[in-house]
């Protein structure tokens, strides 16, 4: 069966959530997910850090919300202005459409899902 797929990035997950609620009736919808995307891989920490004892894995963990998997992307991600406040950069994350719902759609439906998508705000 030949399918096509949509990304489509979303302000928040209540956006995203509505209009996947509405696709998910439709005949001819293969599948659909949600996920939040960033910038740096890695899981969200897990507790809030305590910078006074000293028990954080660094700058980036604090200013960037993600946990680290090496110790080499601490410190590329400390040196991001998002984490350092130092510069202005044309790529902030921070804020923005970081919700991601990926649908995968039967061809024929290909063109009015992604209409429906743009109509509540996504961004494809």
């Amino acid at each position: 069966m030949d399918e096509k797929y949509i990304l489509a990035y979303f302000n928040t997950p209540e956006q995203a959530e509505n209009i996947r609620q509405q696709l998910a009736t439709q005949e001819g919808i293969v599948d659909l997910q949600i996920d939040r995307i960033g910038l740096y891989p890695g899981p969200e920490p897990a507790h809030f850090t305590n910078t006074i004892t000293g028990e954080f894995a660094g700058l980036a963990s604090i200013t960037t919300d993600s946990t680290p998997s090496h110790p080499d992307a601490r410190v590329m991600m400390a040196a991001h202005p998002s984490a350092s406040g130092m510069s202005d950069s044309p790529d902030d994350t921070i804020r923005g459409r970081d919700i991601l719902l990926t649908v995968v759609v039967q061809p024929r439906l290909y063109d009015s899902v992604r209409q429906m998508i743009r109509s509540a705000g996504g961004l494809v």
